[in-house]
């Protein structure tokens, strides 16, 4: 046993001292605006914030009504706790948040817009990325080197350890499949997977340059996939044809963070470790720009589509409205 200032008693000896923080009970819009979604049947809306700089770091999540609420930040119910990393709608009444501490938690919105922890599933490390299996109540995560697949209906979980070989970065699902999704990571692998399946991944592509950052799987077109890199590239991919690529472009002297595509076209929009919005029309066979904005302050890090048109936000606690 050791006594420090004959106020502090630690037993064992040696033990790290851990001060106890208590979480902000008045929801606050931090600088760093992580993530941004869309109830895909209603206008309801979520926006992530994150205090990355200070002693404590805590995230906020918000809920808005509308999208007019949601530009207005008049946010109607909030939950405050870790730094946020991303969180999807499971349903009008869900949410799905990961965490940095690796936790990801069930958030259930009552009538009354209040959102409440319903439960959690914990991975080892920070949870890059979120995304709900198409007309099911499941929904993947991956860390590290792992993905998880999580039934919210009976609570089951699967792991799929080691399918990369470095960490994995980013997640999509099929929109047509409710079975299917795709990965990739620092490996340079774009994976493809269908659940059912006894070996349930096969590489999709590998590219020769770059770590692979992000990935998106077209919605209105379920042979397309497109893949972000490191070094600031988007690949556009086509499923029945592996281990080749359709067309790239090169957007950013940066990493790519995130891409989207609109549900209802083939736009698709890209965001990298700049403050650049870049969306691109997918045509047969390629991709061409058809717009580009700065308005952004910051790094931007969340993209979403709203009917036909594009949500963004990132550093600077500013949500930017982009009509193509």
């Amino acid at each position: 046993m050791q006594e420090y200032n004959d106020n502090i008693i630690v037993y064992p000896p040696n033990k790290v001292l851990e001060r106890t923080f208590n979480y902000s009970e008045v929801p606050t819009v931090h600088k760093s605006l992580m993530f941004i979604d869309f109830d895909p049947l209603r206008d309801n809306a979520i926006l992530g914030s994150s205090n990355i700089n200070g002693t404590l770091w805590e995230g906020t999540t918000f809920f808005f009504r509308s999208k007019q609420d949601l530009e207005d930040l008049k946010w109607s119910g909030y939950y405050v706790g870790p730094t946020v990393s991303d969180a999807k709608f499971l349903d009008h009444d869900q949410i799905v948040l990961a965490e940095e501490t690796g936790d990801v938690q069930i958030l259930n919105i009552d009538s009354k817009s209040r959102i409440e922890p319903y439960l959690f599933h914990r991975h080892f490390s920070r949870v890059p990325q979120v995304a709900v299996l198409s007309k099911s109540s499941k929904f993947i995560t991956c860390s590290e080197k792992t993905i998880m697949l999580v039934d919210t209906s009976s609570s089951i979980k699967l792991f799929f350890p080691d399918y990369h070989t470095e960490l994995i970065y980013s997640i999509d699902s099929s929109k047509g499949n409710g079975n299917c999704f795709v990965s990739c990571g620092a490996d340079r692998k774009v994976l493809i997977w269908d659940r059912r399946d006894n070996n349930p991944a096969s590489v999709l592509y590998t590219n020769e340059f770059a770590a692979l950052t992000s990935v998106a799987w077209n919605p209105s077109n379920d042979d397309y996939i497109v893949c972000g890199t490191e070094g600031g590239a988007v690949y556009l991919v086509d499923k029945r044809e592996p281990n080749s690529f359709l067309d790239v472009h090169h957007c950013f002297e940066n990493r790519i963070h995130r891409l989207s595509f609109n549900p209802n076209s083939s736009q698709l929009a890209v965001c990298g470790d700049t403050n650049e919005v870049i969306v691109f029309n997918m045509e047969v066979g390629g991709l061409s720009k058809v717009y580009k904005n700065k308005e952004q302050k910051g790094m931007v890090r969340g993209l979403c589509w709203n009917k036909d048109v594009l949500y963004s936000c990132g550093f600077g606690t500013k949500v930017c409205k982009h009509i193509i």
